[in-house]
């Protein structure tokens, strides 16, 4: 009977071993996974931050152009206002100096019309 004991002691004792060294071997694979998971996130994550950043250069890129060119309009239009005002500010001296010569000549033929009234 003790023999017998034993063989089955023995059984029991290897069959435990097994299942434990496969429980053992199973852990590892699943660490190993799960490191391998771990390392693939952090490349797919460092990847995602160039992403971005490359994404936020070139928005920055653009930004400043856009500015560049808002302050070029500005700057265009505060001129082209300028050249306006002096524009009109000539044309308005003009018109007053051409009704200045009006005048003149309104007074020269309202002196000639009393003249010849006179005359007359």
């Amino acid at each position: 009977d003790r023999t017998e004991d034993r063989e089955l002691s023995a059984e029991s004792y290897n069959a435990l071993e097994e299942a434990l060294e496969k429980q053992m071997k199973a852990r590892i694979e699943d660490r190993e996974l799960a490191v391998e998971s771990y390392r693939m996130l952090e490349e797919a994550l460092q990847q995602q931050l160039q992403d971005w950043r490359e994404d936020n250069e070139l928005a920055a890129e653009r930004c400043n152009k856009l500015e560049e060119a808002c302050e070029q309009e500005v700057k265009d239009r505060t001129e082209d206002s300028e050249l306006a005002v002096e524009s009109h500010m000539a044309l308005e001296e003009a018109l007053q100096q051409e009704l200045q010569f009006w005048r003149s000549e309104h007074e020269l033929v309202a002196e000639r019309h009393k003249k010849l009234e006179e005359a007359l």
